[in-house]
């Protein structure tokens, strides 16, 4: 099989060949070590006059037995007849699986490359040999997608797409999300994400996802390869069973940290109370070595994790042994000192330091809230975890945070406990960001009326009262809010939570037209928040200073601007530098350089995408729009009508006080994801200077360019009345482009396929007892059509409808009139034709799904069988 994402690691490998002669791939199982090694071992083929010999130790063992194995399997009666062969004819030995008798691999190795002078040994393993001259290639997970729009070409995607479609198993651009969100789960480990591949033919993605708590989902039953890649678990337990007792209790007791965590954490939560730290590095050290442990340098500190699979493993060890409440119960009290360490800090001062270490916590504090929830008989604990995370709610995590927000309040309802109201104020903030401006009110109101005892809730429950408020339009309302709340802040000593508010306030002060005024709050927050060091209080000040310009004093908006996105970029606040990547886009429009407003929202929406921050996308779209429209592109409107259709979630969108109006329109808004990738590819033609194809109308006064069937890289792009889908890559697309391309001409299914003769007879083509089969199969793949269609499981019968359609094609290929069986006779061409059909039919179903006025369109316009074509009732032009 192709190596896939591995492009980097093969080029560095096969360049350490060249200079060394013991290179070890070291990672955890399941990484791809050997396919790695394997591929290397085809490139440097030809530099070893011996050849490349494989030596796989998976069945040795003893560590003495290491040096016979190898002598055995490069055909000498012994380790020591090996080490005396005279020749000097370089040789490279492939030395597969050696973690598990490390060191008397180590030592055969050592001694061979001391005795003979011609092999060069290429070793696998989890750990590595410590031998004199080696040289590492550490091999880590595939790249992985971020949170936002998934790329089908990231490795782990790719990986898991063409695994799929060897287990027979199209997915379309409908499942690239749901793809996206098992790469991360499975951190992107290849024989992971070939497992949950080939579970495709049973489960859909999301059935998968659903299931990962249980290692065995990823199970191969019928795998005839070595055991250790049968299963997840058995390729971990490979690992585990190395290790010391010690150590595999410490390993199963790191199970509870969600996250990356510290030495400080590990020992914490991992160690004996009678250990000290220097038993916890030993551990530490122990598990690194045997692959079972990820280290990360974060700027100048080393932080660990567990791969998912890892963890889930060790979470069901820590179950065996009976520690999993105790080890819990310690972890939560670890994390809600941590918390309380960064509440108090944040009071002091807001910047990226802090918001920082509280990104760093999310993951455990989302864990330690859960188990809260789940099993305190209090709130108090799981109050003082959530009232934390109203400082991450903006950072992407609104949704997630709003599930476990939403849970707290449903187990402790009434507001008795001391930081109900704190804890009320994070959930209506992710209400708010959700785009439920009127239930965030509602609850803050409610919170208010009990908020009295707590320092921060008055403050924070205002400030989501003043961000609802602008949201449904009322600025008088918000600007009250705002105030009200500043100076609560204040009063309280919560200095940086008052400067934000009062950036907030000015920001609505120049949206209703008090720009002077505006101004003078916005430098007066922004020189306190520099003398503070509250970094992000400044950037937000500056950034805001910038937008209020754009309306005031366009040469001084650039300057201020330019400041705003490099301070910004120092201070490394991604929220902001987005910001300010949209206000150059702005700024670029309005003086009329529309190639380069293009060029910021291009590197805006990979910044958004990169931290999933789909909040923003209102506000980028609707600039998107103005771009396009400026640039005379009809797709204009549908941007537009997208943006309209989205919350308003940030104080930067202003409805009713656009910086760059648009015209009204009629059109419809596409899905988010949708409108994304129209906004990308169109602003990419316009920042190149593609030009924009505006034929005349034809006699109904439509536009025929405006339908578009071209592939794009790898993604198909598609537009048809008035609407814009994009598509991964199948042969049933390039089918019907080629049709659209040529309408109202036959085309013989052979050009389809690319054949060229027909092949002669070999005889029947089915069996009575295949005929059979096949007949059973059809009645039951129809029990399940209608079923899985009674309860709306559409990819359910998705599946179903693709396998009963591939059958009867084959059938209708192999049968004769009056179900006769037929001869082989021209069954390419039978093939052909079945082939196109079924390719064609599963291509028009993926596209009902995604654009049913297109696959409307196509069922009643495209006619397959030995000659295909494409006839629709009125004439239709497509840019292909």
């Amino acid at each position: 099989m192709q190596l896939i994402g591995r492009e980097h690691e093969l080029t560095a490998l096969v360049d350490r060949l060249a200079s060394r002669r013991v290179v070890t791939v070291v990672g955890p199982g399941g990484i791809g070590k050997t396919s790695l090694a394997l591929a290397a071992a085809a490139v440097v083929d030809g530099r070893y006059p011996l050849g490349v010999h494989m030596i796989d130790l998976t069945r040795v063992e003893a560590p003495d037995a290491v040096g016979g194995a190898i002598a055995e399997q490069l055909g000498f009666p012994s380790f020591s007849a090996l080490l005396d062969s005279p020749t000097d004819q370089p040789a490279l030995l492939v030395v597969d699986n050696c973690e598990h008798v490390i060191d008397g691999a180590a030592t055969a190795i050592a001694q061979l490359v001391d005795a003979c002078a011609a092999p060069v040994v290429l070793a696998t393993s989890r750990s590595p040999l410590d031998i004199a001259g080696e040289s590492l290639v550490v091999l880590g997970p595939l790249t992985m997608p971020g949170t936002g729009v998934v790329d089908p070409d990231v490795p782990s995607v790719r990986l898991f797409l063409e695994r799929a479609s060897d287990a027979g198993v199209e997915l379309g651009a409908d499942q690239l999300q749901v793809v996206g969100e098992l790469c991360r789960a499975l951190d992107g480990l290849p024989l992971a994400l070939e497992m949950a591949a080939a579970r495709t033919r049973v489960m859909t993605p999301a059935e998968i996802l659903s299931r990962l708590g249980d290692l065995d989902t990823l199970a191969r039953p019928r795998f005839r390869g070595a055991d250790r890649h049968r299963s997840l678990r058995s390729t971990i337990e490979w690992s585990y069973e190395q290790l010391t007792e010690r150590d595999r209790l410490f390993f199963d007791r790191l199970g509870v940290l969600a996250g990356r965590f510290d030495v400080g954490a590990a020992h914490a939560v991992a160690s004996e109370p009678d250990h000290d730290l220097s038993t916890t590095l030993s551990s530490i050290d122990s598990l690194l070595t045997a692959s079972l442990l990820v280290a990360d340098q974060v700027a100048g500190v080393s932080l660990y994790h567990q791969l998912a699979t890892l963890r889930t493993y060790a979470l069901e060890q820590l179950a065996a042994r009976g520690e999993t409440d105790s080890t819990w119960e310690r972890f939560v009290g670890h994390v809600i000192r941590q918390v309380i360490a960064v509440m108090t800090q944040g009071r002091r001062g807001w910047d990226t330091a802090v918001l920082g270490d509280l990104l760093d916590l999310y993951d455990d504090i989302s864990a330690s809230l859960r188990w809260c929830v789940e099993h305190d008989a209090d709130p108090d604990r799981a109050l003082i975890l959530l009232s934390v995370l109203w400082g991450v709610v903006q950072q992407g995590h609104a949704e997630a945070v709003s599930t476990l927000g939403e849970a707290v309040l449903e187990r402790w309802p009434e507001p008795t406990a001391p930081l109900w109201a704190d804890g009320a104020a994070t959930v209506a903030t992710c209400r708010y960001l959700l785009g439920l401006p009127i239930e965030a009110i509602e609850l803050a109101d409610h919170a208010l009326s009990v908020a009295s005892g707590s320092l921060f809730a008055p403050c924070t429950l205002r400030r989501v009262i003043g961000q609802a408020h602008w949201a449904i339009g009322d600025a008088i309302s918000s600007l009250d809010a705002f105030e009200v709340a500043a100076a609560e802040a204040r009063q309280r000593d919560i200095v940086p939570l008052a400067m934000e508010l009062d950036v907030f306030r000015a920001h609505i002060l120049a949206e209703t037209g008090e720009t002077d005024a505006a101004l003078s709050a916005l430098r007066a927050s922004r020189d306190e928040a520099h003398r503070n060091g509250s970094d992000i209080n400044e950037a937000w000040a500056i950034t805001t200073e910038g937008y209020v310009l754009l309306r005031a004093d366009i040469s001084a908006a650039a300057t201020v601007i330019d400041e705003a996105l490099e301070a910004s970029r120092r201070f490394g606040y991604p929220a902001c530098i987005s910001a300010n990547l949209q206000a150059l886009a702005i700024l670029s429009v309005i003086e009329g350089r529309i190639p380069e407003a293009a060029d910021r929202l291009i590197e805006l929406l990979g910044n958004i995408s990169t931290r999933g921050a789909v909040s923003e996308l209102r506000t980028v779209l609707h600039v998107a729009a103005v771009v396009l429209e400026r640039a005379g592109n009809p797709l204009w409107a549908d941007l537009a009508a997208s943006a309209a259709s989205l919350p308003v979630v940030s104080m930067f969108a202003s409805p009713g006080h656009e910086l760059l109006p648009l015209p009204t329109s009629s059109a419809r808004p596409m899905p988010r994801r949708d409108a994304t990738l129209v906004a990308r590819r169109e602003l990419v033609a316009i920042r190149d200077g593609a030009p924009v194809a505006l034929p005349a109308p034809d006699e109904t006064g439509r536009r025929t360019s405006d339908n578009v069937f071209a592939l794009v890289g790898d993604v198909w792009d598609v537009a048809f009345a008035g609407r814009a889908v994009s598509l991964r890559s199948s042969k049933g697309m390039v089918d019907l482009a080629r049709l659209l391309a040529s309408p109202g001409r036959d085309v013989h299914c052979l050009d389809l396929v690319g054949a060229t003769t027909d092949e002669s007879s070999t005889g029947e083509s089915i069996d009575a007892t295949a005929r059979r089969q096949y007949e059973d199969r059809i009645r039951e793949l129809q029990v399940e059509i209608d079923t899985a269609e009674a309860a709306h499981d559409h990819a359910r019968a998705e599946r179903a409808h693709v396998e009963f359609d591939a059958i009867v094609d084959h059938l209708t290929a192999a049968l004769g009139l009056g179900g006769r069986v037929r001869s082989a006779a021209g069954s390419t061409v039978e093939r052909a034709r079945s082939a196109v059909t079924q390719r064609v039919r599963t291509t028009i179903k993926r596209l009902m799904d995604v654009h049913p006025e297109l696959a409307r369109h196509l069922t009643a316009s495209v006619s397959t069988g030995i000659y295909c074509s494409y006839r629709p009732e009125h004439p239709t032009e497509w840019r292909t």
